[in-house]
């Protein structure tokens, strides 16, 4: 029992200290994350994140402009939710196959380790958080 209530002890302050360590935007990561999205995003996202890529004009649906997260969140960027996005793709109709790739996967399979993967998504995070108008 005991061991078992430090495992879930360490995992909560494990989560908790990745969330704080996100509280406020880190320029350092969102210059990494720039790189990161002209490679990965930039092709239907454009090289201004607003929606308008050299592939964009071939999806269905136009790509999302990722500079107005916050304002479509009551002007709170919405950290988690990107994360989770580039983790794990989402439901997006213009995409033919219907979904926006999961970048997670990738990363994973191309990082060193798992916590290498973690930190490309928290530089992409970061990097759009970055470019929201003030």
């Amino acid at each position: 029992m005991r061991i078992a209530s430090w495992v879930a002890a360490g995992l909560l302050a494990g989560s908790v200290s990745a969330r704080a360590q996100d509280a406020t935007l880190d320029k350092g990561l969102a210059m990494d994350g720039q790189r990161l999205f002209q490679t990965y995003c930039g092709a239907c996202h454009g090289k201004t994140a607003k929606g308008d890529g050299p592939l964009a004009k071939d999806l269905k649906v136009a790509p999302a402009d990722l500079t107005k997260l916050s304002e479509k969140n009551g002007g709170t960027f919405p950290f988690e939710m990107v994360m989770k996005t580039i983790d794990h793709g989402r439901n997006v109709r213009g995409h033919g196959t219907e979904d926006m790739p999961a970048w997670g996967a990738a990363f994973k399979t191309t990082a060193e380790s798992a916590d290498d993967a973690q930190q490309m998504m928290r530089k992409l995070a970061h990097y759009l958080w970055s470019i929201q108008p003030k």
